[in-house]
C-alpha cells in the first residue's frame, strides 16, 4: 500500500495555513475555509442549501460536499481574491452606509394609481455586488429612502408583468430596463428618479392576412429592450383578429414573435409558427405611435424512415423530430409531436422562416429494450437547412448496433453492495443514452441501438457505493469518466469497455489531533476531480468518535476539500473546535492504483464587534442582515453566515479553515420596503476581500 501525495509534496496535505494575501489588505486576524458553494438570503435566512456532498443542510448554504446550514451567506464572489485568514484573533468588521431618497414620476408627472403593483425601483452596483429594491406599491404617491452601502450604481425599472394582458395596459411601462446608469452614491442626499414612457400599438397580421383561428394560443409579441431589462409580452389569443398597446420604457428594442411551443406537437400542423423568431432588430422607440407588425411562417413537412425502410413499428412513441436555430439565427426550437408507435412515420410544422439544425430526439426508454430496432440515442441529421417558405423535407435515420462486455481492471466484474452503474452514449452532435444499470452482480454487458455517428463513450458510477461509514472501499469506482473519445460508431460491432479503478483511504485529523465530539455533524470530505471525473464525499462524520475512510474513485488528479457542516457555527454563540466553512485542504493529489491519504484539516477562529460607519450597530424593525464568510472559488467556494439579529451589540464568532475569504454583510432587502429611512443597510456589501 503507497503514501499518496500531492503535486506540491507530502508536507502540504495538513494545511493551507501560509496563504499570503493576494492584493487586499490582511486584518489583525484572520482564518479560511472551505465548504460548498454558497446561498444568500437578503434577511439573513439563507436558502436551503444542498452539497454535492453528504447532505443538504437547512436555511444557509453548503455545496461541495457541505452537509449544514446557518444564517444567510453569500457566494464565493468570481474575481475577488480574497483577504489571508491563517490565525486565530480578532476582527471586528464595519458596515458602511450613505442615505438615498427622492420622489419617483412617470414622464415627468406623479405615478397614477393602479389596480395592482406598478413594479419596482432597483439600485444595482456597477460591480453587480449589491442590490436594492424599492416597491411603487399600486396607489399614492411614490417615494423611497434606502440606506445603501456607497458606490456607483444603475437605478432600474422592473415591471409587474401581470399588470399587462391583452384587454389591459398598465400606465407604468410592461418592460424593465436602466433608467439612469453609473450614479454616484457617496454621501447622504436626494435623487429623484423619473420613469419616461411611450405606448406602442397596431395590428398583427400572419404573412399579410388577418392571423387564423387556433386551437390554443398563436402566441405573443415581445419588446426586449437593448440593456437586458425584463421584456415585455403581449398575448395574442386564440381567435379573432389581433391589435395590441403596450407601455415601454423609453428606449431601443429587438421585437419578436415568441411561438406557442405546444403547438408544434399538435396535429394537424397550426398556421401560426410555434417557434420564436425576430420581426425588428434595434428599433428605436422614443415616442407614443404605431407600430404594425406581420409574421412571416414556413410550413414544412415531410416523411421519416430508417435505413431507407419505413419506420418499425415499437412499444413506445418511436421519438421526435427537433429543429432548432442554425449558428447565427434567432429563430427558436420546434420540436414536433411523436412519431408514433406504428405506421408510416410524418411530421408537419409551422415554422419562423430560418435556417435550422434538425435533429432526431430519441426515446430513451428503447435502451432498456433488447428487441428495439429504432434508436435509443438520436442527434442530428441535418446542419443548416434553409426553412424560407412552404416546402417538404423528408428525413432518414442511420442506426447501428453495438454490443460489449464491460470489465474492472481488466477482469469480470465484482459483485458489490449495490447497483454497478451503467455507461452512457454520448453522441457529439446531441442526444445521450445508457442500457440497464448493471445491478449488483453478475457479467456486465451491454446492447445499444444509437445513431450512426461519433460518440463519447463514458461511465455513469453509483456514488451509493461510497456512503457506507466504516466500510472497505467499493469494488468499482463512485464517480464515472470518460472510456473513449470521439468513437466513429458507422455499423453494427463489438466495443468492449475496461472500467479503470483506485482505491484511497486514511484518517481524519483536526490540527493533528483526533476530531474533537460536536453538538451537530462534522462534516465530511470531498474528492473534487480535476479531470471531469465528479466529486465523490466521503460518508459524514456524525457527531463524535474516531473518523477514517475508503473510497474508490476513477483514477486521476483531486482536489481535496473538507466539506463544513455550516449549523456548526451559530449566532450569539462561542466559535466551534470544528470548522464550519471548509473547502481545499490538499490541491492535486493523484490518486492511483491503492494508497493511502491521512487527512489532517487545520483550523482558525476569529471573533469580533460589527460596526456601521465606526459606531455600534443601531437596532433595527427587523432582522439586520447576517454577516457571512465565504471562501474563494479557486479554494473550495464554501460560505456560512451568522445573523446580527434585530437589537443589542452586534457580535459574532465562527471557526474556518485557513485560506482566502470575501467577508461580507448580507443585508435584510426587507428594510428597503417603504418611505422611511432603515437603521441600517437594507443592501448587501463586501467587507473584506475585494479591491
Amino acid at each position: 500500500m503507497r503514501t499518496v501525495t500531492t503535486a506540491r509534496g507530502a508536507a502540504q496535505l495538513a494545511a493551507l495555513a501560509l496563504l499570503a494575501a493576494s492584493g487586499c489588505a490582511t486584518p489583525a486576524a484572520g482564518p479560511g475555509g472551505t465548504s460548498g458553494a454558497a446561498g444568500s438570503s437578503a434577511a439573513g435566512n439563507g436558502a436551503a442549501g444542498s452539497g454535492a456532498g453528504p447532505g443538504s443542510g437547512g436555511a444557509g448554504t453548503t455545496g461541495a460536499g457541505g452537509v449544514g446550514g446557518a444564517a444567510g451567506a453569500m457566494p464565493p464572489i468570481d474575481g475577488c481574491n480574497g483577504v489571508a485568514l491563517t490565525q486565530t484573533g480578532v476582527l471586528d468588521l464595519d458596515l458602511h452606509s450613505v442615505a438615498l431618497s427622492g420622489a419617483i414620476t412617470l414622464n415627468g408627472a406623479p405615478l397614477p394609481d393602479a389596480t395592482a403593483s406598478r413594479g419596482a425601483l432597483t439600485f444595482v452596483s456597477t460591480d453587480g455586488r449589491t442590490t436594492a429594491t424599492v416597491s411603487l406599491g399600486a396607489t399614492g404617491a411614490a417615494s423611497y429612502a434606502l440606506r445603501l452601502p456607497p458606490a456607483r450604481y444603475d437605478v432600474g425599472f422592473t415591471p409587474n408583468a401581470a399588470a399587462c394582458t391583452a384587454t389591459q395596459t398598465s400606465a407604468t411601462p410592461c418592460n424593465g430596463g436602466t433608467l439612469r446608469a453609473g450614479v454616484s452614491v457617496t454621501t447622504d442626499g436626494a435623487l429623484d428618479i423619473d420613469i419616461s414612457a411611450v405606448t406602442i400599438s397596431g395590428a398583427v397580421t400572419l404573412a399579410g392576412a388577418a392571423l387564423p383561428t387556433a386551437s390554443m394560443s398563436r402566441g405573443a409579441i415581445s419588446f426586449a429592450g437593448a440593456d437586458g431589462g425584463a421584456p415585455a409580452s403581449t398575448p395574442l389569443g386564440s381567435s379573432g383578429a389581433v391589435s395590441y398597446r403596450v407601455t415601454l420604457l423609453r428606449g431601443s428594442y429587438d421585437v419578436r414573435f415568441t411561438g406557442n411551443g405546444a403547438a408544434c406537437a399538435a396535429t394537424p400542423a397550426p398556421a401560426v409558427p410555434c417557434n420564436d423568431g425576430r420581426l425588428r432588430a434595434a428599433l428605436p422607440l422614443t415616442a407614443t405611435g404605431v407600430l404594425d407588425l406581420d409574421v412571416p411562417v414556413a410550413h414544412v413537412s415531410g416523411a421519416v424512415t430508417l435505413d431507407g425502410a419505413a419506420l418499425p413499428t415499437e412499444s413506445a412513441a418511436r421519438g421526435a423530430l427537433s429543429f432548432a436555430g442554425a449558428t447565427g439565427e434567432t429563430v427558436g426550437v420546434a420540436t414536433t409531436a411523436s412519431l408514433g408507435t406504428g405506421g408510416p412515420a410524418s411530421y408537419a410544422l409551422a415554422l419562423f422562416p430560418g435556417h435550422y439544425d434538425v435533429s432526431f430526439a430519441a426515446n430513451a426508454a428503447f435502451c432498456a429494450a433488447a428487441s428495439a430496432t429504432v434508436p435509443c440515442v438520436g442527434g442530428k441529421l441535418k446542419t443548416a437547412v434553409g426553412l424560407t417558405a412552404d416546402g417538404g423535407l423528408d428525413l432518414d435515420l442511420h442506426a447501428v448496433t453495438i454490443t460489449g462486455a464491460v470489465t474492472v481492471a481488466g477482469a469480470a466484474m465484482p459483485t458489490a453492495a449495490s447497483d454497478r452503474g451503467t455507461v452512457l452514449f454520448t453522441n457529439v452532435t446531441g442526444g445521450s443514452g445508457s442500457p440497464p444499470s448493471f445491478g449488483a452482480s453478475g457479467a456486465a454487458s451491454y446492447r445499444m441501438r444509437v445513431l450512426a455517428g461519433t460518440y463519447d463513450v463514458g461511465y455513469v458510477a453509483n456514488a451509493a457505493l461510497c456512503a457506507t461509514k466504516g466500510g472497505a472501499a467499493p469494488p468499482v469506482p463512485c464517480n464515472g469518466g470518460t472510456l473513449m473519445h470521439a468513437a466513429a460508431l458507422t455499423g453494427d460491432g463489438a466495443l468492449d469497455l475496461d472500467l479503470p479503478i483506485a482505491t484511497i483511504s486514511g484518517a481524519v485529523t483536526l490540527a493533528g489531533a483526533p476530531l474533537p465530539a460536536a453538538t451537530a455533524d462534522r462534516g465530511a470530505l470531498a474528492f473534487v476531480s480535476r479531470d471531469g471525473a465528479g466529486t465523490v464525499t466521503t460518508p459524514t462524520f456524525g457527531t463524535s468518535g474516531a473518523v477514517a475512510y475508503a473510497l474508490a474513485l476513477w483514477p486521476g488528479s483531486y482536489d481535496v476539500a473538507f466539506a463544513a457542516d455550516a449549523a456548526l457555527c451559530k449566532a450569539a454563540a462561542a466559535p466551534p473546535a470544528i470548522p464550519c466553512v471548509g473547502g481545499v485542504v490538499a490541491s492535486a493529489v493523484m490518486v492511483r492504483g491503492a494508497g493511502v491519504l491521512d487527512v489532517d484539516v487545520p483550523t482558525v477562529s476569529l471573533s469580533g464587534a460589527v460596526n456601521l460607519d465606526g459606531a455600534a450597530l443601531p437596532t433595527a424593525t427587523a432582522d439586520r442582515g447576517s454577516i457571512s464568510f465565504a471562501r474563494v472559488t479557486g479554494e473550495g467556494g464554501g460560505a456560512a453566515g451568522l445573523s446580527l439579529g434585530t437589537s443589542a451589540a452586534a457580535n459574532y464568532a465562527i471557526t474556518i479553515v485557513p485560506g482566502h475569504y470575501v467577508v461580507s454583510h448580507v443585508a435584510n432587502a426587507a428594510l428597503c420596503g417603504g418611505a422611511t429611512l432603515p437603521a441600517v443597510p437594507c443592501a448587501s456589501q463586501v467587507l473584506l476581500g475585494c479591491p
